[in-house]
């Protein structure tokens, strides 16, 4: 059954597993541990009902801010249940259910559900308020991540998705440094998909959309000058300098991203990503590996403040 967009927590976490789903006993724990989070934190603080979904979503912020993702996706959850259409929750609760796909911890069986949701709420967010640029981003950003779980078909159309997400978001805000960068993650990607995959992909599919390591260094230059202080613009940038073996250029933007604030799980694992790629460099190898690394659940540990 397919999951609901609209309703409470209760919905969105059984309904999927109506009818005895293998992975019904996974996710029921996953669910679990988020509601007990939930009622710690209710509990700790004494929320009085008065304060209504603004509140909760704040609080659910402080969490994220500070890497407890489920347990702000727990406050994004309860402000739903309390506002349906209130947009600002359903995109917090989109990047919370999004983001806990990264976790090292995360299932490949759960966090196709996961990314499932967080881009159907990404597009509720979007039918909500047509003319909110983060809620084109979240979308866009969402499909790229599910687009890791579909099959071949499945990735070609969302990859044009997601450029076509992106550019929108620009258009609509040129301000908006993080649909910039996007789109310079989506050139990266498409640029380092080998000419003969490119190929196979062009009989039997119709085609893959060309990228260029050029096209992301420029877009990821603009988003550092856009906003110099997020830490993920300078880590690929980093990265991109790697790819066109512009090494001294590639030193400099990875030190400069690591003496960053850290605002999210995400710059949080990017973090990891420019460490190992600026220690790449500086032992001399010649050819850093420049993709994504799996983070060690130790590094994370030892990474977020007490």
């Amino acid at each position: 059954m397919d999951i609901p967009i609209k309703g409470g927590s209760s919905q969105i976490w059984k309904e999927p597993f109506a009818g005895g789903n293998p992975g019904q006993k996974l996710f029921q724990r996953f669910w679990q541990e988020v509601k007990e989070r939930k009622n710690q934190r209710l509990r700790r603080i004494e929320l009085p009902k008065k304060y209504g979904a603004t509140h909760l979503v704040s609080k659910g912020f402080e969490l994220e801010s500070n890497f407890d993702v489920k347990g702000s996706l727990a406050f994004y959850e309860e402000a739903l249940e309390l506002e349906p259409d209130n947009v600002e929750a359903t995109l917090r609760c989109s990047k919370a259910l999004s983001d806990i796909t990264l976790a090292p911890d995360c299932s490949k069986a759960e966090a196709q559900v996961l990314i499932k949701r967080a881009v159907e709420l990404a597009e509720q967010a979007v039918a909500l308020d047509g003319s909110n640029v983060r809620a084109h981003l979240a979308l866009a950003i969402n499909l790229a991540r599910h687009a890791v779980y579909g099959d071949t078909q499945t990735k070609v159309n969302l990859v044009r998705a997601v450029r076509v997400g992106a550019e929108k978001a620009m258009a609509m805000d040129s301000n908006e440094d993080l649909a910039v960068h996007l789109l310079g993650r989506w050139h990266n990607e498409m640029g380092s998909v080998p000419r003969i995959v490119k190929l196979a992909i062009k009989l039997f599919y119709g085609g893959l959309e060309e990228g260029s390591h050029l096209e992301a260094r420029r877009l990821f230059e603009k988003a550092v000058a856009m906003n110099p202080s997020r830490m993920v613009h300078r880590v690929e940038l980093g990265r991109t300098y790697l790819k066109l073996n512009m090494h001294r250029e590639a030193e400099e933007a990875l030190t400069a991203a690591l003496s960053l604030e850290v605002e999210d799980i995400n710059a949080l694992l990017e973090k990891y990503d420019g460490e190992e790629m600026l220690k790449s460099l500086r032992r001399g190898d010649r050819k850093p590996f420049t993709g994504w690394r799996e983070v060690p659940a130790a590094w994370i540990a030892k990474a977020i403040p007490e």
